[in-house]
């Protein structure tokens, strides 16, 4: 007796949860970090971490000086926006 797969649904494939089969998927450095072993690593863990920092120091600085608080998370964004880019511009290099 023959049972349909539960993981596969009877077609011998599973689909990546990921990536639904793409092959890719949407990956923001400044949201998570990079997956082990890939390619330029340790560069894309400094990204990550530069993420993380930046954004602690707008916290900080936002609850320091409220007022200011607008201004700490425009300079925010484009720090990440900076970050991604920079992130790109590796991930490029490495393909």
């Amino acid at each position: 007796m023959k049972c349909e797969c539960d993981e596969c649904r009877g077609t011998g494939q599973i689909d990546c949860p990921d990536c639904d089969g793409e092959g890719y998927f949407e990956f923001s450095i400044t949201e998570s970090p990079p997956a082990k072993g890939c390619p330029n690593y340790d560069q894309l863990v400094e990204c990550y971490l530069d993420a993380v920092r930046a954004r602690a120091a707008a916290r900080r600085l936002s609850e320091l000086k409220p007022e200011h608080a607008k201004s700490y998370q425009r300079q925010l964004k484009e720090t990440l926006e900076k970050i991604e880019a920079e992130a790109e511009q590796l991930r490029k290099e490495a393909a």
